[in-house]
């Protein structure tokens, strides 16, 4: 989520309409007319009439509501919406089609289940041809437009490896890294001496962790985040006589 559709997708966005780090759009013609741009915003507002709650939140009007975008915006544009609202809005077709080469992409890697001699043949040659394909369309081999290769390009060979290493990316990322990495950011607010926080934070939670061990007080220090309801269940306002009923059933 984070590299593809709230880091690459952002940047091509933004090269689309002209707006990256002031470059203009070189030997390509990958900029989008303001009419096209409108349209393809046009459509991410109106989607919203006639897709799912269980997809997530409307995607706001990409051409006038930008700032709105959250990464899952993002997401639901690059998966669902953008593969429509972007068709035969390019002048010519090949940036559109690389376009589905990396949702293709992104597809796979939120896929449960992959196959580890995809993964090593067919998966990498397509990583490896969107990235070619992105330098050739968008650095275009100048030097004066190295800035458009940042490092979340590069990034993308990387993502076969570390499936192969790891396994498919939906089973460890969410709960593993990335509420470790919110661990980090909630332990250090120092720029400056960062591992001294760490240090520091660390050494609090095992006092509070021996404090709650020594004199019996796991509820009253509980510093997680873990609510009541988790911890005791949810009574449904109503429904009292059933759980009086189902008490006495099992006690």
């Amino acid at each position: 989520m984070h590299l593809i559709p709230e880091n690459l997708i952002k940047n091509l966005l933004d090269l689309w309409t002209g707006n990256f780090k002031g470059l203009d759009e070189g030997t390509g013609s990958y900029v989008l007319q303001p009419a096209a741009f409108e349209g393809v915003g046009s459509t991410c507002a109106a989607a919203g009439d006639t897709t799912p709650s269980a997809f997530g939140a409307r995607v706001p009007n990409l051409a006038t509501q930008r700032h709105y975008y959250t990464a899952e915006s993002y997401t639901l544009f690059t998966t669902l919406i953008g593969p429509v609202a972007l068709r035969n809005r390019f002048r010519n077709p090949k940036y559109y089609r690389h376009y589905l080469d990396l949702v293709l992409i992104f597809n796979d890697c939120m896929s449960m289940g992959l196959d580890r001699d995809y993964v090593d043949g067919e998966f990498r040659d397509k990583v490896v041809k969107s990235v070619e394909k992105y330098e050739e369309y968008y650095y275009q081999y100048d030097v004066a437009r190295l800035s458009t290769c940042p490092l979340t390009i590069h990034a993308l060979l990387h993502i076969p490896d570390d499936i192969l290493r790891c396994g498919p990316m939906p089973c460890y990322w969410n709960y593993i890294t990335e509420r470790f990495v919110g661990f980090l950011v909630r332990s250090s607010k120092s720029r400056k001496d960062p591992y001294a926080s760490f240090a520091r934070r660390l050494r609090e939670i095992a006092q509070n962790s021996a404090i709650k061990v020594r004199f019996h007080l796991q509820e009253e220090l509980d510093l997680s985040d873990v609510g009541d309801e988790d911890r005791k269940g949810r009574l449904v306002l109503g429904c009292e006589w059933a759980c009086s009923f189902l008490k006495s059933v099992l006690y």
